[in-house]
């Protein structure tokens, strides 16, 4: 599979706009991640249709699970558009007559605070894209969370997002498939930030528990390209048998002990 070529991470200044962004001294900055006004018919926006605020303050976890619940491509029967107080069954989105297309997760500039994970499980072709230095998911939840959980993805695509741990978060995104036979394969993380998290930015192969192994899926041929790791305890770890293939390319390691 070919990966488009990205944009690279420039110096602070080279980015547009102020939204989401909160250190104007930083000598490199993600760059703003321009999308095409109106979006594309297959973007759902995480404001306009789960009703996150993006302003810092609302606590935005149930609008952002929501809409990930009910748009996105994922099969896991937990999710099930519960956070809305909305149960759709086990798939809401696909190509079968009666069923919503399955969207883009899309979100416009904002800070986007969070207070429990964002669970995904069960995707093929998960899409994840912000703005790139105007869009932030902060975590402001309790010390040692995680802020997205990963419970088996094909071909998912993050693109154009800062998060932020607060130093409170333990990991940004976890990779952890359960599911007996998904085999979580082709990720890529582009032009994102991952910064203040009290372990790692991604972490692979470690359960929600801690603990190594524990019937945990491969997690392979993942591609991490033009990201910034900043003042984490570490940047990406690969922690389990079979975590392989993973391509750090064009990134930019800060302050990571």
């Amino acid at each position: 599979m070919a990966w488009a070529v990205a944009l690279l991470a420039l110096p602070t200044g080279s980015s547009s706009g102020s939204i989401g962004t909160e250190a104007p001294d930083r000598k490199y900055e993600v760059p703003t991640v321009p999308w095409p006004e109106p979006l594309p018919p297959d973007f759902v926006s995480v404001k306009a249709v789960g009703g996150a605020k993006g302003d810092g303050q609302t606590d935005d976890t149930r609008s952002i699970q929501a809409t990930v619940d009910l748009y996105s491509t994922c099969r896991d029967p937990k999710m099930n558009a519960s956070a809305s107080g909305v149960t759709l069954g086990p798939h809401r989105c696909g190509s079968e007559r009666g069923q919503i297309p399955c969207s883009t997760v899309f979100f416009p500039p904002g800070v986007y605070k969070i207070t429990e994970p964002i669970y995904v499980g069960h995707c093929e072709g998960l899409v994840f894209l912000g703005t790139g230095a105007t869009t932030t998911i902060r975590w402001g939840g309790a010390t040692d969370g995680t802020m997205f959980i990963s419970n088996g993805t094909v071909f998912g695509r993050w693109e154009g997002i800062v998060w932020d741990g607060a130093y409170a978060a333990k990991w940004g995104v976890s990779y952890n498939s359960t599911h007996g036979s998904l085999f979580e394969t082709r990720q890529l993380h582009r032009n994102c930030r991952f910064s203040n998290f009290l372990d790692a930015g991604i972490s692979v192969g470690v359960t929600n528990d801690g603990v190594r192994g524990m019937g945990k899926k491969e997690t392979a041929e993942a591609l991490v390209q033009n990201c910034i790791f900043e003042n984490n305890f570490k940047g990406v770890a690969l922690q389990d048998f079979n975590d392989y293939d993973w391509a750090i390319d064009g990134c930019t390691f800060i302050n990571n002990s």
